[in-house]
């Protein structure tokens, strides 16, 4: 019987050869023991994954206390959820939808967070031509914060994904497990629904 050190070397020799069917068909097998109760298999995934979601969480909460909290929230999350996902798309895949779900959901409930997506990141979702003069500048970043807060969670998740951390299309559908058309179009939406929700010319 393997040991979690001996999954998480083989685990992460896939992953670094990046053929997507060798990884689909590695990460089945895995999935399977853990599905049946291995804990070594369980073990070496979060191994294998940790930094990646530690690294993400703290692009989106911009602090590591608070990154290490979701980080450990998303571990939960993988507890519960793993055994049962399918495999629809990779693990890190999914796993990025889980932390960006979970670092959302972290600030939501921190009001300090309120508005956490800096000022050039909610000049970039205005319209530049809009964005002139320092008073109009301030006064736009201030309503998009509150803005942001009261968009759908999918909205806001697609916002941070493009706006936040500069992910491209083709990634953000990878990692939605959506088409690029509708990756786009979701975009689109989040954009529209967030400057209709501004009670200021954007």
């Amino acid at each position: 019987m393997k040991t979690s050190n001996e999954w998480r070397n083989e685990y992460e020799h896939v992953l670094a050869k990046g053929v997507r069917n060798e990884t689909y068909e590695y990460e089945a097998g895995i999935l399977n023991e853990i599905s049946q109760g291995n804990t070594d298999a369980f073990d070496a995934v979060v191994a294998v994954h940790s930094g990646r979601v530690f690294r993400l969480a703290r692009r989106i909460v911009k602090n590591e206390d608070d990154a290490f909290d979701v980080a450990q929230d998303v571990y939960l999350t993988m507890h519960r959820k793993l055994p049962e996902f399918r495999g629809e798309s990779e693990i890190g895949s999914w796993l990025h939808r889980v932390t960006c779900n979970a670092a959302l959901m972290y600030l939501r409930k921190n009001a300090r967070h309120t508005g956490h997506l800096n000022d050039e990141v909610l000049e970039q979702v205005g319209s530049p031509e809009r964005i002139e003069d320092g008073v109009h500048n301030r006064q736009v970043i201030k309503h998009l914060k509150a803005a942001f807060g009261r968009l759908s969670k999918k909205h806001q998740l697609v916002l941070q994904m493009r706006v936040g951390e500069d992910l491209s299309i083709n990634e953000m559908a990878d990692s939605l497990g959506l088409s690029v058309p509708a990756t786009k179009s979701r975009i689109h939406r989040a954009r529209l629904a967030l400057l209709a929700s501004t009670d200021v010319p954007i």
